[in-house]
């Protein structure tokens, strides 16, 4: 764990350092920027790990190795899609946010906190996996491959811009990385923990990609076809607003929706 969460550190500072050697200052300035946006929404992730991962803990420690890895899935499958409906149109409209946050954008901060969410919200769709692997207690192998990969991007990026390539090949690297890191849980997690693949890319994967498509293409729609003053709370507001159809109706499982329902006529009921 020590190593996992210095070769983190290691790799985000390490990238500011790498920016200031190759860049200057505002380069370091527009990815500190991006660093501040990826916490914010990390605090928001946190709340949805906070809430599962306990009973994911609890499963395994009774031996239902089964519900374990059920109960992963479903962090890793509303993880994606919070941080996605979120994200997604905060991504579409960065550069009018920026701009009404900053004033004055430093050159690369679109660029960078348009990568570094993307990256982000990747990594949460096999988040849950992380979880089970602490779950089962096999902690060694799988912090020493992964957080290995990850300091990965710091060479790559050093590379890019000693052949003076340009910052979007290295957020391209670092996105890549975080990608490889995602498709890697999930053979390790079979391997060490009897994960099943195709039910996990089936219910988490292959379920989450309408609404998260479709919140995409809703915020694009309105910032290419709207011009207003703070235009992009409307985009966050009606993509959101889309999102949540689309995952109702497509990403939620019948026992989920039926949950839901009976949430609902209780509500009315007390009303």
């Amino acid at each position: 764990n020590v190593y996992a969460a210095g070769a983190t550190v290691m790799r985000t500072q390490g990238l500011a350092v790498v920016f200031n050697r190759f860049l200057g200052t505002i380069a370091n300035a527009a990815y500190g920027i991006a660093l501040q946006v990826s916490n914010a929404a990390g605090f928001i992730a946190l709340s949805i790990l906070n809430a599962v991962n306990p009973q994911l803990m609890k499963a395994e420690g009774a031996g239902d190795r089964k519900r374990m890895l059920h109960l992963s899935m479903i962090e890793s499958k509303y993880a994606f899609l919070t941080m996605g409906l979120i994200l997604i149109p905060v991504i579409v409209e960065m550069p009018e946010i920026l701009i009404f946050w900053l004033g004055n954008v430093p050159e690369f901060a679109t660029l960078f906190c348009r990568f570094v969410l993307i990256a982000y919200i990747m990594d949460q769709l096999t988040i849950g996996l992380t979880s089970a692997n602490q779950a089962i207690g096999k902690i060694r192998n799988y912090s020493l491959l992964i957080s290995t990969i990850r300091l990965m991007t710091l060479p790559i990026a050093w590379g890019c811009l000693q052949l003076s390539l340009s910052p979007l090949w290295v957020m391209c690297s670092y996105l890549f990385v975080e990608m490889v890191i995602g498709i890697i849980r999930v053979p390790y997690m079979k391997h060490s923990a009897g994960l099943p693949v195709y039910i996990y890319i089936n219910k988490v994967c292959v379920h989450s990609i309408l609404p998260i498509v479709g919140t995409y293409f809703a915020a694009y729609l309105i910032a290419t076809n709207i011009q207003m003053p703070y235009r992009f709370m409307l985009t966050e507001f009606c993509s959101v607003c889309m999102g949540v159809v689309l995952v109702y109706f497509f990403s939620l499982e019948k026992e989920e929706r039926a949950w839901i329902k009976t949430h609902i006529d209780k509500i009315r009921k007390r009303k």
